[in-house]
């Protein structure tokens, strides 16, 4: 499948149904795009609560309320190297790589070492082409070098 994103302005309203999935993803746009984004029917989890703190990571603002959340978007981190707390989340972690490597120089991410065992072998794949370095830990994985832009395949059925 091929998708071409044109510069738009997008508004309205979208309910969508407590769903994790849907929820990490939701929550990633509103931290990329500009401005304030309300997202209600947000169920909270663990692995939430981790894609929260990456967006924090990122530079955007991520508020709980009382019946979901207020994400501030983009304000790219000033940090040399932002460290991306994953938790055990292995969505979050595999949403956040693409977006970080793009964005910094370096980045940090950490997690349970059950998540870093799980490993990033499709990103291992295309960044030995791109030329940005993964070092790994027990506890953590560092990225060094910057995605540029371009086309990129991944598999879909890789969790």
């Amino acid at each position: 499948m091929k998708v071409i994103i044109k510069p738009s302005k997008a508004h309205g309203k979208f309910c969508a149904p407590p769903s994790k999935s849907f929820a990490h993803r939701i929550m990633i746009c509103a931290a990329l795009a500009g401005g304030k984004s309300k997202i209600s029917n947000l169920t909270e989890s663990q692995d939430i609560l981790a894609t929260a703190d990456c967006i924090s990571a990122l530079g955007a603002l991520f508020e709980k309320t009382p019946d979901g959340a207020e994400i501030t978007g983009f304000a790219k981190n000033t940090d040399a190297t932002p460290v991306f707390h994953c938790r055990e989340s292995g969505s979050t972690l595999r949403f956040f790589i693409p977006i970080a490597c793009a964005l910094f120089d370096s980045s940090v991410f950490s997690g349970s070492q059950r998540l870093i065992e799980r490993g990033i072998g499709v990103y291992e794949d295309i960044f030995k082409k791109t030329g940005v370095k993964i070092e790994k830990n027990n506890n953590s994985i560092a990225f060094k070098g910057r995605l540029s832009a371009g086309e990129y395949a991944v598999c879909g059925n890789v969790s």
